[in-house]
């Protein structure tokens, strides 16, 4: 009886941390694609009218601000624009 518990137990054990790696490495390749698919063309396009925006005299704050925001979108970890 002790011995098919403690069996359970380690079985039990053995899942969470198979379960765990296998969430960690899942939200790892969805974190990875969606930086690569969302984030990577979103702060090229950002760049691309930053510098279109630069080449007047008028929109040069705005492509400042683009250029930050391109920045911000390929850091790793939580958007803040602040």
């Amino acid at each position: 009886m002790i011995t098919s518990l403690v069996i359970l137990f380690v079985v039990l054990v053995m899942f969470c941390v198979l379960f765990g790696i296998g969430f960690a490495i899942t939200g790892f390749i969805l974190s990875a694609l969606f930086w690569a698919l969302v984030k990577l063309p979103l702060s090229l396009i950002c760049f691309s009218l930053g510098l279109a925006c630069c080449c007047t005299l008028i929109l040069i704050p705005l492509g400042v601000g683009l250029f930050k925001v391109g920045a911000r979108l390929l850091l790793p970890g939580k958007m803040v624009f602040a």
